[in-house]
């Protein structure tokens, strides 16, 4: 599948990898990598650097992905930066504007007493 495959209304988008965005209709994304951002249909303004980069969000907005983080992310997650620190282990951190957090296999840190 062509980079941009299926994307017909979506505009200022850059793809560049086999899948890449590849079901994308969301505005204003970048996606580096062997399906980064693939699954992507409505998000807008998501950054994926990587193969399978953020494969897992569907109509999140304000996203950054680093390395291997697909499946990872709740699909409609939004002001999220994930990074793979050791994808081999299925470790990786996700930072939000509250702070990093755990979950999965995730180290999280929410404002206050909240915890997800």
């Amino acid at each position: 599948m062509d980079a941009l495959f299926e994307n017909t209304t979506g505009g200022g988008n850059t793809a560049n990898g086999t899948g890449a965005l590849g079901a994308n209709n969301g505005d204003n994304n970048t996606a580096v990598g062997f399906l980064a951002l693939q699954g992507n249909t409505f998000g807008i303004d998501n950054i994926a650097l990587g193969a399978f980069a953020g494969t897992a969000s569907f109509t999140g907005n304000n996203n950054i992905y680093i390395g291997d983080t697909g499946g990872r992310i709740g699909s409609a997650e939004s002001n999220v930066i994930a990074m793979a620190i050791f994808p081999f282990l299925a470790v990786h951190a996700v930072f939000r504007r509250s702070g990093l957090w755990h979950n999965h296999g995730v180290w999280r840190h929410v404002a206050g007493d909240r915890f997800g």
